[in-house]
């Protein structure tokens, strides 16, 4: 019972309750076991408590322990007031940083940095008198590959502790209908909910699906409260990127849009998430027209090559393959015995 804050039951319940219970936590993590005279039993009073705290013999520690166990509630911070907490602070390495700034700023940091960190990029020179060293980034032995780091960061497994959230915008109360009798329901549905976050980075992959011939969509948008979003859905040839945006923003997926005068903040979320999936189909479309273009090629190849007996080889657009008396020679042989095959079976060449 020495977990439970001294104002529970008799006060609303507020996160400060959180805070005392996680106190006595670190208490007993901090000095193994919170001390009793044995008279009292398995009971924990606040005397005990209060000596366990002055047997610590860190000061921060001592400190930070006292002010999750105030029993005046509104003396007691908050867990982001407890980061701060010279007990706990940690400032951030410059990498971390960096990462972050490179996710929330840049939509295609994936190319920018496969531009800038290829391995041969030379990242520092020595000059002597008669030679230069380049160092390049090849040549150093990486315990973690930076794309998975940037990656990790992208989806919030390294956050930063050390600075001030950010409060993500207030959501609109929706207005409550009055109770009318049935109406005539429209064949458009109605919005499922109202998405008031903005869209900071988004992703879009296609590719097909094994059972037919549509294509497998995926979409993952990352919000202004560093909350991500997967999406995915099979689309037809008759999709488009324009109807798929408004129906992200009818199902309450991505930002309502707001008509105005002016252009607003949802409707550029939507524009622009029309434009990235305009560019993806765009770009698989030609991935497989160039992949049908090779397969083509590479069949015409195939046809065009003939055996003519055993003597020559006719192989396309290719003009007298066999001079002098070789062409002669499959030219006579053509008449009586000519075999037409395909160019992987073994063929003599004229001598």
């Amino acid at each position: 019972m020495h977990f439970i804050a001294p104002e529970y039951g008799s006060a609303a319940s507020t996160t400060a309750i959180d805070v005392y219970s996680f106190g006595i936590c670190a208490l007993e993590m901090a000095a193994l076991e919170i001390q009793g005279n044995g008279d009292s039993g398995t009971l924990v009073t606040d005397e005990h408590i209060k000596r366990t705290v002055e047997s610590l013999e860190d000061a921060q520690q001592k400190d930070f322990i006292n002010k999750c166990l105030s029993h005046d509630p509104a003396k007691r911070p908050s867990a982001r007031e407890l980061l701060f907490h010279p007990l706990l602070f940690e400032v951030h390495a410059l990498k971390l940083l960096a990462a972050h700034c490179l996710v929330n700023t840049s939509s295609n940091y994936d190319e920018m940095l496969q531009k800038l960190y290829k391995p041969d990029v030379v990242y520092a020179e020595i000059r002597r008198a008669n030679d230069v060293f380049k160092c390049h980034l090849g040549d150093v032995i990486a315990t973690e590959k930076l794309e998975k780091f940037v990656e990790d960061v992208k989806y919030g497994i390294y956050p930063l502790t050390a600075f001030s959230a950010q409060k993500p915008p207030a959501s609109r109360p929706r207005a409550i209908s009055p109770e009318t009798a049935e109406s005539v329901k429209s064949a458009t549905p109605e919005p499922l909910d109202i998405e008031t976050r903005r869209v900071v980075n988004m992703i879009c992959s296609v590719k097909p699906r094994e059972e037919n011939c549509e294509l497998f969509m995926t979409i993952l948008l990352r919000m202004d409260d560093k909350m991500n979003r997967q999406l995915t859905c099979p689309i037809s040839p008759d999709d488009s990127a324009v109807t798929l945006s408004h129906e992200l923003v009818h199902l309450g997926f991505i930002h309502e849009v707001t008509i105005s005068s002016t252009t607003t903040a949802a409707t550029i979320d939507r524009e622009r998430i029309a434009t990235m999936i305009e560019e993806t189909l765009r770009n698989h479309q030609q991935k497989l027209h160039n992949a049908n273009a090779k397969v083509q090629s590479t069949t015409a190849l195939t046809s065009s090559g003939s055996v003519t007996g055993d003597i020559g080889v006719a192989i396309g657009s290719m003009s007298n393959p066999l001079a002098g008396g070789g062409a002669s020679a499959g030219s006579s042989l053509a008449g009586s015995k000519s075999n037409h095959l395909h160019h992987h079976v073994p063929v003599h060449s004229a001598s």
